[in-house]
């Protein structure tokens, strides 16, 4: 009998057990359900450790309980993880990782983890207005202007435009 119970799960009941833990997680909050929503999602992973998707909702969900160092341990991972391959994923990756450096005031890692996103998807202007923006806050002169120029191809009815020109007026 023990033996029994700590046998893996056969892949079909694996993968039939890991949806349905990820569709009890859907109707779980970020906050109110995080004990829950945590335990399912490292089920997720004990079942099936090198499931990228299960590490960047549990960077996710510890970012947004202010959990920022388990945020930045999870969300570095899930590079490692989701390899070359997956430039979409690396770059969102990247781009959540940059916001919880900011939050932490780690703004030097903000601007190299956004950088890294911008890279992966230089078109898109999400990524742009946050590369914008920290470098802004690290005072970079170069880089914000080579942003606010991307940013305005992109996304010419930005509202933001021309505050964000103000703001790199005002750099030295």
């Amino acid at each position: 009998n023990y033996s029994a119970r700590k046998a893996p799960p056969a892949p079909e009941n694996k993968e039939t057990l890991i949806k349905s833990i990820q569709q009890s997680n859907e109707g779980l909050n970020d906050r109110d359900d995080f004990d829950q929503k945590e335990a399912n999602l490292i089920k997720i992973i004990e079942l099936e450790p090198r499931n990228s998707s299960a590490f960047v909702s549990l960077g996710s969900l510890y970012a947004a309980n202010k959990k920022l160092d388990e945020a930045k341990q999870v969300f570095a991972h899930a590079l490692k993880l989701l390899g070359q391959n997956d430039v979409d994923g690396q770059a969102e990756v990247y781009y959540d990782l940059a916001a919880v450096y900011r939050e932490t005031g780690e703004t030097v890692n903000a601007l190299e983890t956004i950088k890294m996103a911008v890279k992966l998807a230089p078109a898109n202007p999400r990524y742009l207005d946050s590369l914008l923006e920290i470098s802004i806050i690290n005072k970079d002169k170069m880089t914000a202007r080579d942003a606010f120029e991307k940013l305005s191809a992109v996304n010419p009815e930005n509202g933001k435009l021309a505050e964000f020109a103000e703001m790199i007026d005002g750099l030295e």
